[in-house]
């Protein structure tokens, strides 16, 4: 059990980014290889929502949006 909690730092939501999987869907709205390109961009709002969702207990519902398509 977590006694305390450990907050994701730039650098590994830098690492976390890079290493995820470069895969494309019609739905995203910033393409994987773009996020990864500029990962030292995106790592510090990445690691900000993760400790965000972390504090909270959920994700924060200013940052939820969905897009939703049929066919």
């Amino acid at each position: 059990m977590l006694d305390e909690l450990i907050f994701v730092t730039v650098d590994e939501a830098r690492k976390a980014i890079i290493k995820t999987a470069v895969k494309t869907s019609p739905l995203d709205i910033l393409p994987s290889p773009l996020l990864r390109d500029c990962a030292d961009v995106f790592a510090p709002i990445v690691g900000h929502m993760a400790n965000l969702s972390f504090t909270q207990g959920t994700f924060p519902k200013l940052l939820r949006w969905l897009r939703c398509y049929t066919c």
